[in-house]
């Protein structure tokens, strides 16, 4: 007789508050298994002398991106959990894994370009990311369609930092975030230089879906390094 295997259980996201088609939760509640996680990543992912991605800043990311099923093996494994839980539904086109590495670390404000979903893991850090309303105009949706086989499609922001956000979501370590549909398309997000994000779970887009015992509330949460892991699914493919 076969072992009897249990189906992979559904990851059950939340919507979060005032960004439209995004959802939050944790794919891993154990925080010392998160952090295990981090090391792991620390350890099998090559890094890149300098930042490579999207803006030179000093608190910017190191960089690597790599396809589907073809990288290092924690996030291989990462990928096929998101898959069994269905918050990824299909192969991503591209893997990107963020280290923020220096203090008071940042990430430009940016779309995520010609996607049809983006899920964001977070190891590490507790951190802040940021949304700002961005809409997209008829030209962008004209560039959408004639060049999303051949260009990523990320715009950088940068301005928007310059205003008021219209969003907070706190990110977990151990956490996933998925964004399409408008979060994706009629948002720009980023991270803020600072060596500490304030936590009060009141304020925050996703404050019933967080822990409540990550800190008093009104308290700043000292940053250290972190990484993040962007699954990326091709726009195309969507249903």
């Amino acid at each position: 007789m076969k072992p009897c295997t249990a189906a992979p259980a559904l990851l059950l996201l939340g919507e979060v508050t005032g960004v439209p088609d995004a959802s939050y939760g944790l794919l891993e509640s154990d925080p010392s298994k998160a952090q295990h996680l981090f090391e792991q990543c620390l350890e099998q992912v090559t890094w890149p002398a300098v930042n490579r991605g999207i803006t030179r800043s000093a608190g910017a990311p190191k960089v690597r991106a790599f396809s589907s099923q073809r990288g290092p093996v924690v996030i291989r494994q990462l990928e096929q959990k998101l898959l069994d839980c269905r918050v990824v539904e299909r192969a991503p086109s591209q893997i990107s894994v963020n280290y923020y590495h220096t203090p008071s670390y940042e990430m430009v404000p940016h779309k995520d370009g010609y996607v049809g979903s983006a899920v964001i893991v977070s190891l590490g850090s507790h951190c802040c990311l940021r949304f700002w309303h961005q809409a997209t105009t008829e030209e962008d949706r004209r560039a959408r369609e004639g060049l999303r086989h051949v260009y990523s499609g990320t715009q950088v922001f940068e301005h928007a930092a310059e205003r008021p956000c219209d969003a907070v979501v706190w990110l977990e370590p151990g956490s996933v975030l998925r964004t399409r549909g408008e979060s994706l398309h009629e948002f720009c997000h980023g991270v803020l230089s600072s060596d500490a994000d304030v936590f009060d779970s009141a304020q925050l887009a996703n404050g019933s879906l967080v822990r409540t015992d990550i800190a008093p509330p009104a308290t700043p949460v000292k940053r250290t390094p972190r990484i993040s892991i962007v699954f990326w699914t091709d726009e195309s493919e969507q249903g």
